[in-house]
């Protein structure tokens, strides 16, 4: 599920640093809207794995 490039390349950007759609958007080249989807489709992965740990947990 993380094969599409663009979901490569946030997994990359975002081990680093903790960024926005729209600052990740900025570092790609890429629309907030197409970072956003891709970010929320990785939200839900997690999510559906039962992987996620949300605040006040």
């Amino acid at each position: 599920m993380l094969a599409h490039p663009l979901r490569l390349r946030l997994l990359s950007l975002l081990t680093g640093a903790s960024l926005s759609a729209a600052e990740a958007a900025r570092e790609l080249g890429e629309t907030q809207a197409n970072v956003s989807y891709h970010l929320v489709f990785r939200d839900l992965v997690v999510f559906a794995r039962g992987c996620v740990c949300l605040p006040g947990c």
